[in-house]
């Protein structure tokens, strides 16, 4: 289960109210009072860490042109997309593999739609494919 951010500060928020509750109506219970502290504790600590470790993108995609780690390539390049196995994705220039990404990566739609429109291979690796290459490297040795 993935936890976003509002939900993290809702916990916040009844925290706080439970801590103030407290505070205020004189109806101060130590164990109450502890949970919710450590609660807002917990949820400070998963923001500032969720905000941390926050990321540029990977890939910019721009007209027909895209760019990874400073460098920029162009549809007309020798480019394709592998995908293997529902697993990963990557991009290939020539021999070199440029970028590998998650397939849960959320820009990995507009990248499958940006290559399909510059006309870039997309070759699709599947499990029996994987699995006649492994055959045929096992029958070479």
């Amino acid at each position: 289960m993935k936890i976003n951010n509002f939900s993290t500060i809702m916990f916040m928020v009844f925290s706080v109210f439970a801590i103030v509750y407290m505070l205020v109506n004189d109806q101060f219970d130590k164990y109450i009072f502890g949970f919710a502290v450590i609660m807002f504790v917990l949820c400070l600590l998963y923001l500032s860490y969720s905000y941390l470790n926050t990321k540029k993108a990977l890939v910019e995609f721009v007209n027909g042109t895209f760019e990874i780690k400073g460098k920029v390539y162009h549809y007309s390049d020798d480019l394709r997309l592998i995908i293997n196995d529902l697993e990963d994705l990557k991009i290939m220039s020539g021999e070199k593999e440029l970028i590998k990404i998650s397939i849960i990566c959320e820009g990995r739609y507009e990248m499958v739609r940006w290559m399909r429109y510059y006309h870039v291979p997309i070759i699709d690796i599947t499990k029996e494919e994987v699995k006649k290459c492994k055959k045929r490297a096992q029958k070479k040795r």
